[in-house]
């Protein structure tokens, strides 16, 4: 077993995931790096090296439960102890209401709902004989702040958002914290995704319309989550559990857009 903390992160090839085991890796831990992408994974793998050297890839399709399963045992096995679970994969469709089929919400609310429930059961067998552990998962705020595109998303992400609460409840007797940390726009491949009917990119509109609206000005980097996340991991954090950490530069408290208020008072936006 190895002195360091040992952290396991899913969806770590790139985007948040990415900037997450980094960060881990940048602060001493080892780190369990899972993602289906096989050669994605083992070059972000290689980049998380130069920052630490406690670096183990894992390709797994966390969809099949026992791959969940495997990714808890092979990191026990590989360090000999977890501390810190971050669920972070997830996938994103735009099927509305109208348009989803039982196969597209099917899909949407495994991965990013059975997935992290099973993933956070499996780690606490491990972490509870320790008497310690932080299982994080990254929500969004959609769970509160939706588009009216994505109700498979935004219904796996509140129900997330409320498994926390109730897993945090249940582990604190373990001295087991589970906190949600809820990002805004965040600048990664899966904010690419939005296209007009015609498959045109809406990016650079996304773009302009948010900024707009975020009193911050500007979408968050995935370094910024990260080290969230990773603060909310350690002993500096020991009496936070149980809630929401929301990450967005304010965009969920606001409802009008700067370009209006600069027209109504140019000297205060």
């Amino acid at each position: 077993m190895i002195d360091n903390k040992v952290a396991l992160v899913t969806g770590a090839a790139r985007g948040i995931g990415a900037a997450i085991a980094n960060e881990f890796a940048r602060t001493g831990h080892a780190v369990t790096l899972v993602d289906i992408e096989d050669a994605e994974l083992k070059a972000t793998a290689n980049k998380v090296r130069r920052d630490g050297d406690l670096v183990y890839p894992l390709q797994a399709d966390l969809r099949d439960l026992e791959a969940c399963e495997e990714a808890i045992s092979k990191t026990i096995k590989k360090w000999g102890r977890l501390d810190v679970l971050v669920n972070n994969a997830a996938i994103h469709d735009f099927h509305t209401l109208r348009q989803m089929t039982p196969l597209s919400w099917n899909a949407v609310i495994h991965l990013n709902l059975t997935v992290p429930a099973f993933l956070a059961q499996y780690a606490a067998r491990e972490m509870e004989p320790r008497r310690g552990g932080v299982i994080v998962n990254v929500t969004s705020i959609d769970a509160h702040f939706c588009k009216g595109l994505a109700p498979a998303y935004v219904a796996a992400k509140g129900g997330l958002l409320s498994l926390t609460y109730d897993m945090a409840t249940l582990l604190a007797r373990s001295n087991i914290r589970a906190l949600a940390v809820s990002p805004g726009a965040v600048d990664t491949a899966l904010s690419q995704d939005y296209r007009d009917a015609d498959g045109q990119s809406l990016t650079e509109d996304l773009s302009n319309l948010t900024n707009d609206l975020i009193p911050l000005r500007r979408w968050a980097q995935p370094d910024e989550i990260a080290k969230t996340i990773r603060w909310l991991a350690s002993d500096e954090a020991s009496y936070i559990t149980g809630t929401e950490i929301t990450v967005d530069g304010g965009l969920s408290h606001n409802n009008l857009a700067r370009s209006l208020k600069r027209r109504m008072h140019p000297d205060e936006f």
